[in-house]
């Protein structure tokens, strides 16, 4: 089968279409045909080798769906030819091929009403800003929360979960993003290249800030979203981009380094403001009920996902470099088998 290889660390052109073996489905073991690969934040630092990732040679992608091609031994609920999601956490990776091999409990059922294309969009994005909004911060209806990287796969995602509880949504994310985050719901858009979001957040808001902050940024802006947030408010952090290197860095691959934030419990106790954290290395039991919950907001019509372009598997390359020059509104997908 083909599949894109990274055999070394450094910019998107590392990403080689190669012939490899197919996988077998061992025990407990499902192998996947692949119609779509997500591609994510976590592919693009694990190909520019990001300390704690998994290390070349190797194949990326978290996430896919496609059809069941092969049952291993001790495999219940699933069937051949079915249409699934497959969450290919680390340290196995392999979305980015034509088939991959999964253990069944990171294999979920698809619904009829959902095509597959549409479903390559919700898993990773959708489950993120699930777990961030609803399960950490339990967002209550008219809230305010302000969503970093508004324009980005999460952040679309966060709009449009944020939107269905009635919250007044602040988004960051340059200017030429923000004509399409008013139409999905932001009432107030920053400009954060421009403007100090501290400072324009309060501004807004008659310096009262907001009740929700998800930042997937990194420890530097940590504390700054922690001093937007008034009383009862919940910063919630994910993801870390100003580690990342951007679009003229791709040579180096080099990481940011940075120091803690410096929070501790006697300031969120005196401020009654909290900070947690929130990844999806969770239970799958956990994440495939939030995954159906998810499947039947898209058949109600209540979510939309956003997906602002559609690689070739041998363009894998190409897509990793439409997400470092910050140009991709939604998700971006890879198109193995349409």
């Amino acid at each position: 089968m083909k599949a894109c290889v990274v055999n070394e660390i450094g910019g998107p052109e590392v990403l080689q279409l190669r012939d490899v073996p197919d996988p077998v489905a061992g025990n407990g073991q499902v192998v996947i045909d692949i119609n779509y690969a997500g591609v994510n934040f976590t592919d693009l630092v694990t190909r520019l080798g990001m300390p704690g990732m998994p290390t070349p040679p190797l194949t990326p992608g978290i996430e896919v769906v496609g059809t069941v091609c092969e049952l291993g031994e001790n495999v219940d609920g699933l069937k051949v030819g079915q249409r699934v999601v497959g969450l290919c956490w680390p340290p196995e990776l392999g979305g980015y091929a034509e088939r991959v091999a999964l253990p069944s409990e990171r294999v979920i059922a698809v619904p009829d009403e959902v095509d597959l294309k549409t479903a390559a969009a919700v898993p990773v994005n959708y489950m993120t800003a699930y777990a961030a909004l609803n399960w950490m911060a339990q967002i209550r209806p008219g809230e305010r929360v302000l969503i970093h990287a508004g324009g980005g796969g999460v952040g679309m995602a966060a709009i449009q979960l944020a939107r269905l509880k009635k919250a007044e949504i602040f988004a960051a994310a340059s200017k030429s993003k923000h004509a399409i985050l008013r139409e999905k719901g932001v009432a107030h858009a920053i400009d954060y290249r421009d403007r100090d979001f501290e400072t324009e957040v309060m501004r807004l808001t008659d310096q009262q800030g907001v009740d929700v902050v998800l930042d997937c940024i990194g420890p530097i802006s940590y504390q700054k979203s922690y001093r937007v947030l008034r009383a009862g408010g919940r910063l919630v952090c994910f993801g870390a981009s100003e580690a990342f290197p951007s679009d003229h860095d791709l040579d180096t691959g080099q990481f940011s380094t940075w120091g803690e934030p410096d929070f501790s419990s006697i300031q969120f106790a005196g401020d009654a403001r909290g900070v947690m954290g929130c990844s999806l290395n969770l239970s799958p039991d956990l994440l495939s009920g939030w995954l159906a919950d998810l499947f039947g907001l898209c058949i109600e019509g209540q979510i939309d996902p956003e997906i602002c372009a559609v690689f070739k598997l041998s363009e894998a390359g190409d897509a990793h470099r439409f997400i470092h020059e910050r140009k991709n509104v939604g998700k971006v997908l890879i198109e193995v088998k349409g």
